[in-house]
This record gives C-alpha cells, sequence and structure tokens, in this order.
C-alpha cells in the first residue's frame, strides 16, 4: 500500500468501519428492494462518491446479484488499489475522479453519498447536490444531521480535525425538501444525540423555498420514545 493510500485512509473515520456501518447496511438493502419495484428494474446501478477504503461495502455488494457499482474516489493512489483487488468483479469498477470539478458518469439508479457533504463547504455542498440533480440519476442516498438546527461554515486553520461539521440538509442554506425516507446511522448503542441519518431523495432535488425559520419537531424515535428533528417542512413517519 503507498504512502498516498495509508494518508487517505487516516482520514475515513470510524464511520467507514465494518461495526459503524451495520445500520446503514441493512437501510441499503431496504433502499434497493424499494427502488427495484419503483422503477420496475430487476438490477439497479449505485454510485458511490466516494467508495473510500471499501470495508463495508465490499461485504454488501458480495450479498446482491442485482447491483451494478461504481466506487469513486478523489485518490488515485486508492482507486488503482480497488481496482487491483477486485478486478474479478466484473460488474464493479472504479474511477479517480473529483465530484466537484469533473462530469459525473449517466446511467445511475442510486447515488451514496455518506459521511461526504460535512466535510465540505456549505457552498460546495450546494454545487454537489446541484451536479447531482444534473447526471440524470434518480435516487440520492446521503448522510444528513436531522437534529441540527443551524448549520454553520466550515472551520479552517491547521487545528481544525478532519475539516468536520454536522450540516443538515433539511435547513437553510441548503433547504432540501422532506425525505422519502430517513433511518439510523450509526455504530450499535450509539445514543442517538450523536447519530446521524441516511435520508433517501428523489432525484433532482427540491428545495424549499423561502425558508427562512426552520420547523422544530417530534418524530417517533426508531425503537421508543420521539427525537426531534429541525425541517423546513414539518414531515412525519
Amino acid at each position: 500500500m503507498s504512502n498516498t493510500v495509508r494518508l487517505a485512509l487516516l482520514f475515513l473515520g470510524p464511520g467507514s468501519t465494518i461495526q459503524y456501518s451495520q445500520e446503514v447496511t441493512a437501510v441499503l438493502h431496504n433502499v434497493i428492494g424499494q427502488v427495484k419495484v419503483a422503477l420496475r428494474v430487476s438490477r439497479v446501478h449505485i454510485m458511490d462518491i466516494p467508495c473510500g477504503d471499501m470495508a463495508w461495502m465490499s461485504r454488501f455488494l458480495e450479498t446482491r446479484e442485482d447491483v451494478d457499482y461504481t466506487g469513486m474516489d478523489i485518490v488515485p493512489d486508492l482507486i488503482e488499489n480497488h481496482r487491483k483487488k477486485f478486478k474479478h468483479k466484473t460488474n464493479w469498477r472504479f474511477l479517480a475522479l473529483d465530484a466537484l470539478e469533473e462530469p459525473l458518469p449517466n446511467g445511475t439508479d442510486i447515488i451514496i453519498c455518506r459521511m461526504m457533504l460535512q466535510h465540505l463547504f456549505l457552498s460546495d455542498i450546494q454545487r454537489l447536490l446541484s451536479k447531482f440533480s444534473q447526471s440524470g440519476a434518480k435516487y440520492l442516498l446521503a448522510t444528513t444531521f436531522s437534529r441540527l438546527q443551524k448549520n454553520s461554515e466550515l472551520a479552517t486553520g491547521r487545528s481544525t480535525s478532519g475539516r468536520f461539521r454536522q450540516v443538515n440538509l433539511e435547513i437553510p442554506p441548503v433547504s432540501l425538501a422532506p425525505t422519502l425516507c430517513l433511518a439510523r446511522d450509526g455504530p450499535p448503542g450509539n445514543s442517538e444525540g450523536q447519530c446521524h441519518f441516511p435520508g433517501l431523495w428523489r432525484l433532482p432535488l427540491k428545495q424549499v423555498v423561502p425558508c427562512s425559520r426552520p420547523q422544530n419537531f417530534g418524530i417517533a424515535k426508531f425503537g421508543t420514545g420521539n427525537i426531534s428533528v429541525s425541517a423546513c417542512v414539518r414531515w412525519s413517519f
């Protein structure tokens, strides 16, 4: 493994581990089944941005015979490593591509953007979401921090660890319309206050405009009790 790949893996974070991804794996199984029904197809094409180290995704894909997969990442050495490691997988392909600056492939049914947007500036988040909408893909499964009541800009500076802060995609300045579904995504036993959520949106995305004052409201927790979320439009399960 090259030094570039090692460096990239340092910034993947705990969310890329198999333990942390148990819930999103279950979500993805369900989403694929629902999308196949909605699109009336027997196979789906997934575009994964960024694909990262493929620790959990490769295990997930091994359980599916109805998925064509494209993994994208900005780190060329990481992509080259995947091409060699998974060269026997004829329906998996890997692209070294800057999703913000380069054209996205077409022909995708589901774009997965897990644990990426919280590392981008707000303007870049909006640019990337616009590209997703223009890509011709049908659905977007993306990480959102639904409990967050106000988005903030990404901090800069050497002391900023991992260039990270929470981002709620349903409040300004992103202000997306309500998700088709929302689920937990986190390690077993994680408190709901620290949990982020994979949300599913139909593409092209729609925004709620104007949205000067997001609404805070309770929804049934994934289990027992309630949690409070914030969005431009009040919704319920």
